[in-house]
């Protein structure tokens, strides 16, 4: 049995509100940026290097890239409920390993819904960009940045944690209810 690490406990709270968590550091990398130009006068003028065309073309990249991975977290969630129901068939005491096993526990609810939660994530992304990408006339350039950089911060935090939960959940096949 491996011991709990400081770092298990920081992802299992991160596991309890993620989308709070990940807008909360949006929220501070925005402020952090403000602070720094208004009180360092730091000009993020990088921003000004792209145009608007290559921008929204950066926007519709992200938007296709948010619905297919939620594509495939709706995927997972549908092989997970397929195992659960065939181990609910056959019968949670023939579990052959810890992964069977945690099926049949509290956690399963757990993991189904740091799952919905991504799936929500990108969902909120694509619907976030896709506004922006709709109203984009309107829009000033730098905004756009910043929401892309926003959106690839979710995106990515989103998938980071997913894969991390399931590894850790394949990993569990390694043990044996023998053990």
């Amino acid at each position: 049995m491996r011991t709990i690490t400081t770092f298990d406990k920081i992802m299992d709270g991160y596991y309890h509100r993620p989308i709070l968590i990940d807008c909360l550091i949006v929220i501070a990398a925005f402020c952090v940026k403000i602070l720094l130009q208004k009180t360092l006068h730091i000009n993020f003028s990088f921003v000004k290097i792209m145009s608007k065309g290559y921008e929204l073309n950066y926007v519709s990249n992200i938007i296709a890239t948010s619905v297919s991975l939620a594509g495939f977290m709706v995927a997972a969630l549908t092989i997970m409920v397929t195992v659960k129901s065939s181990l609910q068939a056959r019968g949670f005491g023939d579990s052959k390993n810890a992964l069977e096993y945690l099926f049949s526990t509290k956690h399963y609810n757990n993991i189904i819904r740091v799952f919905r939660q991504t799936i929500v994530e990108l969902i909120m992304v694509f619907s976030a960009l896709y506004c922006i990408w709709l109203f984009s006339a309107n829009v000033e350039t730098a905004f756009i940045f910043e929401c892309l950089l926003a959106s690839i911060f979710w995106i990515s935090a989103a998938i980071i944690r997913s894969l991390y939960l399931l590894f850790a959940i394949l990993n569990l096949e390694k043990y044996s209810t023998d053990n």
